[in-house]
């Protein structure tokens, strides 16, 4: 899986992975804002339909009308005074299978979404961006060695990670992401191990 970090204000492609606690406007949101007008009228009609509460692990998939942002995927995260690292290990992983089950092939994240309510310091970006890309790669984990007749048109595979950060955080966050890249390769390969026969 290829990992991006880009400014906050890049355009980007893919589905997005957006998360929020109770109270919290999904329309205020960076990313939902940019959004096309229709897209934007989609978002509200889905809310207006059934209401997102912004609990603990709750997903949300709204289909959008659009070919840069074909699916936004609303998380909670449950109140971000009570937000712990397993908790949001959890909500990671509950939107990274959503994200699966719709076949999205990119998926972008603000970090700022996680880290909010947390002094922007280099070690907390880090360790966020870190854990990101940990709990994705480990989400999307599939042990396909020796299935036949599973195509990769049928499952396709997450092929890109999005991280949007402010511009001056870009180089810690990378850092982070690496890092978080390397122990998700570990594991995964640790899994591959543990799934082989013999």
């Amino acid at each position: 899986m290829m990992i991006r970090t880009l400014p906050l204000r890049s355009r980007t492609s893919g589905a997005v992975l957006a998360f929020f606690a109770p109270g919290e406007r999904v329309e205020s949101h960076v990313l939902v804002s940019r959004l096309p007008a229709a897209s934007r009228a989609v978002v509200r009609a889905a809310l207006r339909a059934r209401k997102f509460s912004g609990k603990p692990k709750e997903v949300r998939v709204i289909a959008l009308p659009s070919a840069t942002t074909p699916t936004l995927v609303l998380v909670g995260v449950g109140k971000r005074s009570e937000l712990q690292r397993r908790r949001l290990d959890l909500c990671l992983r509950a939107g990274t299978m959503a994200m699966k089950t719709e076949r999205a092939r990119d998926m972008v994240i603000v970090l700022g979404d996680i880290i909010s309510g947390h002094a922007r310091r280099d070690p907390v970006l880090e360790r966020a961006a870190q854990q990101v890309v940990e709990n994705v790669t480990l989400a999307k984990y599939e042990f396909r060695r020796y299935k036949t007749g599973v195509t990769e048109r049928e499952t396709p595979a997450l092929r890109s990670l999005s991280l949007l950060v402010e511009p001056k955080e870009i180089v810690v966050v990378k850092r982070g992401a690496q890092t978080g890249g390397i122990i998700g390769d570990a594991l995964t390969l640790c899994r591959d191990l543990g799934n082989t026969p013999g």
